[in-house]
C-alpha cells in the first residue's frame, strides 16, 4: 500500500510549510502520498529523478499526477524526470499525488521531492508562547535544511552521471569509429539485457532460466492466473537437447529422466512380436516444470532433491513472473517493443490493462501462440483428423502382465487408425524409485472432422465444446466410457488396462502449424518451440525443440554464432521435423502398413538432431528472413 503522510499543523497565523523526501522506486512500482487541504489552500510539489547508483541505465522517466478529492486530475504528466506543479485547492478534502515507475523495468530510480504550501490556520489555534513558537520554527527550519541537502545530492548525482557519461563518449569516440563491427557485437551482447518471454510453461521457462544464468533481466508472462500450473499428467521423451539443457543450466541436481532399455512391439493379443535394445530417456511434464521454476524464481516444491533450493549467483539476471496475463498487442517502438496485455485477478476474475517495454520478446506461448497470431494472422492450426488420448497409472496398480512390457520399456502397438505407446516416467514429486513411478500411455485414435464421436470426445463434463484440448479432470464420463469400450475392442489387453485404470486422462486434437520465419520487428521478437512450429507428437521432439531454440538464441546473443547461423539452425530443424511429423503421423493413422514399416518410421524419428542431414528444401528462402 502506498505510504500516507499525516500532517499536523501547529504553527500560528498565516505561514509557509515545506519539506523534502527521498524515495526509491523499483521497476513496476508506484508511490502515492496524500495531503488534507482546505479550500483556497495552495500547494506546490517539485521533484527530481535520479539513478539509485552511479552508472545506471540512464532512463530517468516516471509518471506524475495529482488528483483532487473527487478523483479528477489537477495535473497529469507522463514520462518526465523533473517537475514543478502548483495548484489551489477548490474544495476541502484529501488531495493525492503519485509517482509511478510502473511502465519501466530496467532500473530502480530515486525520487527526491519537496512539498511547499500556504495553509491558513485560525489565529485562536496558534500557540501563544513566543519562546515555544520560535523553538518550533527553528526546529522546522533545521529539518528543512537537512532534507534539502538530500534533494541536492540527488540532483548532483544525476548531473554528474551525465557529465561522466559525456566525457567517456568523447574519449572513446575515435576508437568506436575504427571498430563499428565490434561495437555492433558489443551492443547485442551487453545492451540487450532486458527480455520479455510470453508463455510460462516449459518453453518460456527454458528461455527464462538460460537468460537469467547469462545475466539478462527477464519478465515472464503466464496466461494462467494461478501461482503454479497444475500437473499436466503428461510423459515426455527426454531427447538429447532436453538433457543437454538441464546439464547446462539445472542447479538442483535432481535426476530428470527414467531410462527405458528396450523397445517392444505388441500384437492385439498382447504378445511381443518384435524386440530391440534401444535406450531412451523418459521424463514428465511436472518434474521438468518444477525443476525449471526452482532454477528461475526459486519456487520450493517436494520435487527438489532433499528440499534444497538451487544456489544463487551474483551474475544472475533479475526475474519477474506475472500470472494471469493475456497478450493483446505488440508494437515496434524503435529500440524496444511495447507489449500490451490484460492481467486477470484470480479472486474476482476482473482484468486490468497493462503494458511493458522490452528490448527483446521471446514468444514461447505454444502452438496457438498469440504473438504469432498477431504477427502472422493467416497462420492457423489445422486439425489432422485424429486425437491423442493420454493418462498415467501408478506402477503398484498395474497388473504383472502390464509391468512385464511397460516397466522401463518403450512399448508400441499399431493397427489401422490406431497407435499406442506406453512407457515409464517419474512418479509423484519426481521420484524415480522403482515401484513408485508411473506408467504413461499415449494413444492416437482417428476421429474424423464433424463425426459424432469427435463431438462426444471434445465436449467436456460441463457441456462445453473444446476446440483443441480437454485438460485432466474435465473429460465427460460418457466420453471416457466410449474410449474404454474402444480400447477393449481394439487394443492389447495391457494397453486397454491403462485406459481402464487411469484417473485423470486428457485429450488433445492433433494439429499442424508452422510460421514462415522466426524473427520479427527488426529481430526484437523471436518465435521458439511450438510457437514457431507445432510438431506432431510422433516426432517426440517438441520439448527438445524448445530447448534447442533457446540454446541457439543464447549462443546468438552471446556472440558465439551470428544471426544467419541462428536462423539456419532453428528454421531448418523446425521445417524438417514438422514435415516428418506429418508424414509419419499420416502413415501411422491412415495407411495399412506392415510392422516393419512402423519400426522403420520410429527408428528414423529417433535419430539424434546433430546426426541428421536436413533436405535442401529446408534451407530455401532463409536469406530473406
Amino acid at each position: 500500500m502506498a505510504p500516507i503522510l499525516d500532517l499536523v499543523l501547529v504553527l500560528a497565523s498565516l505561514l509557509t510549510f515545506g519539506y523534502a523526501h527521498n524515495i526509491q522506486m523499483k521497476a513496476h512500482s508506484r508511490e502515492c502520498f496524500h495531503e488534507s487541504l482546505h479550500k483556497d489552500d495552495k500547494m506546490t510539489v517539485t521533484f527530481q529523478v535520479g539513478d539509485r547508483e552511479f552508472g545506471g541505465s540512464g532512463n530517468l522517466d516516471i509518471d506524475f499526477w495529482i488528483q483532487d478529492p473527487t478523483g479528477q486530475y489537477t495535473s497529469n504528466q507522463r514520462t518526465v524526470s523533473s517537475g514543478d506543479h502548483s495548484f489551489e485547492a477548490h474544495q476541502d478534502g484529501k488531495y493525492t499525488y503519485c509517482f509511478s515507475n510502473e511502465h519501466w523495468s530496467a532500473n530502480t530510480k530515486e525520487v527526491s521531492f519537496n512539498v511547499h504550501g500556504i495553509v491558513y490556520v485560525p489565529e485562536h489555534e496558534a500557540p501563544q508562547d513566543p519562546l515555544e513558537k520560535e523553538v518550533r520554527q527553528l526546529s522546522e527550519l533545521l529539518a528543512q535544511v537537512k532534507d534539502e541537502q538530500g534533494y541536492i545530492v540527488v540532483r548532483e548525482r544525476t548531473h554528474r552521471n551525465t557529465a561522466e557519461s559525456t566525457n567517456a563518449r568523447v574519449k572513446w569516440w575515435s576508437l568506436f569509429q575504427l571498430g563499428v563491427l565490434a561495437g555492433e557485437v558489443f551492443f547485442q551482447v551487453w545492451f540487450i539485457r532486458r527480455f520479455f518471454e510470453v508463455g510460462g510453461s516449459l518453453g518460456g521457462l527454458f528461455a527464462g532460466v538460460a537468460l537469467k544464468t547469462h545475466g539478462y533481466n527477464t519478465t515472464l508472462l503466464e496466461r494462467t492466473p494461478e501461482n503454479l500450473l497444475h500437473n499436466q499428467g503428461a510423459g515426455i521423451v527426454a531427447g538429447g537437447d532436453t538433457l543437454e539443457f538441464f546439464k547446462r543450466y539445472d542447479r538442483t541436481g535432481k535426476p530428470v529422466a527414467v531410462p527405458s532399455f528396450k523397445r517392444l512391439y505388441l500384437n492385439q493379443k498382447g504378445d511381443v512380436i518384435h524386440e530391440e535394445v534401444n535406450r531412451q530417456n523418459m521424463t514428465s511434464w511436472d518434474l521438468c516444470y518444477y525443476l525449471l521454476r526452482a532454477n528461475y524464481d526459486r519456487v520450493d516444491s517436494p520435487y527438489l532433491e532433499d528440499g534444497k533450493l538451487p544456489e544463487t549467483r551474483e551474475t544472475d539476471g533479475e526475474v519477474t513472473y506475472i500470472y494471469g496475463a493475456t497478450v493483446t498487442g505488440i508494437e515496434d517502438k524503435g529500440d524496444q517493443v511495447l507489449v500490451s496485455y490484460k492481467q486477470k485477478h484470480p479472486t474476482d476474475g476482473t482484468e486490468d490493462p497493462a503494458a511493458i517495454h522490452a528490448d527483446l520478446v521471446i514468444a514461447a506461448d505454444g502452438p496457438s501462440s498469440t504473438i504469432r497470431g498477431i504477427l502472422e494472422p493467416h497462420v492457423q492450426r489445422t486439425y489432422a483428423g485424429y486425437c491423442v488420448l493420454r493418462g498415467t497409472v501408478p506402477e503398484p496398480e498395474a497388473s504383472e502382465a502390464a509391468l512385464a512390457v511397460f516397466s522401463e520399456r518403450f512399448c508400441f502397438f499399431h493397427a489401422p487408425g490406431i497407435q499406442n505407446l506406453t512407457y515409464t516416467i517419474a512418479g509423484e514429486h519426481g521420484t524415480t524409485e522403482p515401484g513408485k513411478r508411473l506408467l504413461n500411455f499415449v494413444w492416437y485414435a482417428n476421429f474424423p472432422e464433424g463425426s459424432p464421436e469427435l463431438e462426444t470426445l471434445m465436449t467436456d463434463k460441463e457441456g462445453r465444446r473444446r476446440r483443441i484440448t480437454i485438460p485432466p479432470g474435465m473429460i465427460a464420463p460418457e466420453a471416457w466410457q466410449m474410449v474404454k469400450q474402444m480400447g477393449q475392442k481394439r487394443l492389447p489387453p495391457q494397453m486397454a488396462e491403462m485406459a481402464e485404470k487411469t484417473r485423470n486422462p486428457f485429450v488433445q486434437c492433433i494439429t499442424d502449424v508452422i510460421a514462415p520465419k522466426n524473427l520479427y520487428l527488426g529481430d526484437k521478437v523471436v518465435l521458439i518451440g511450438d510457437s514457431l512450429a507445432g510438431f506432431r507428437p510422433h516426432t517426440v521432439a517438441s520439448t527438445s525443440q524448445a530447448a534447442f531454440d533457446v540454446m541457439c538464441a543464447v549462443d546468438w546473443l552471446e556472440g558465439k554464432i551470428d544471426r544467419r547461423e541462428f536462423v539456419k539452425r532453428t528454421m531448418q530443424f523446425a521445417r524438417a521435423m514438422q514435415e516428418m511429423g506429418v508424414r509419419i503421423g499420416d502413415r501411422s493413422q491412415f495407411e495399412a502398413l506392415g510392422v516393419e514399416e512402423y519400426i522403420g518410421d520410429r527408428n528414423f524419428a529417433s535419430i539424434k538432431r546433430e546426426e541428421r542431414e536436413f533436405p535442401a528444401w529446408t534451407g530455401e528462402g532463409l536469406e530473406g528472413i
